[in-house]
């Protein structure tokens, strides 16, 4: 009986030793485990926001060339007979000239009597043919 009580010591003892040799590594493995799987999903994600960002670009350089071509002279033109507005030149008493202080000159007519003057209601008016 001696001999298998001395025996269970010794198993128990390498059973301890084995087990404080090899938690650091199992440790280490769950850690690496959880952390690539971390990486892999911001990778992901990373590459849906890339992607992501790509589309608005082109959809925004889309728009901006869609504005820039709105912009000409014969699409304005277009735009303002499509809604029945003429453009013409302002009369010279329309005109106002604004001085280095960005203040109108002296002696001109003034927006509001201007307005009131033509009748108009909003920021255009509509041509009457």
């Amino acid at each position: 009986m001696r001999n298998r009580k001395k025996d269970n010591r010794i198993f128990a003892a390498v059973v301890i030793i084995a087990v404080l040799f090899l938690a650091p590594f199992v440790t280490l493995k769950l850690l690496y485990n959880l952390y690539s799987s971390k990486c892999y999903n911001i990778g992901q994600r990373n590459n849906y926001l890339e992607k992501e960002y790509e589309s608005l670009r082109k959809e925004c350089n889309s728009e901006y060339n869609r504005w820039i071509s709105c912009k000409t002279s014969e699409k304005l033109n277009e735009a303002l007979i499509a809604n029945g507005l003429v453009m013409k030149p302002p009369r010279p008493d329309q005109r106002v000239v604004m001085g280095a202080s960005g203040k109108p000159l002296p002696g001109q007519i003034s927006i509001a009597k201007f307005r009131r003057n033509s009748g108009a209601t909003g920021d255009y008016v509509k041509n009457r043919k």
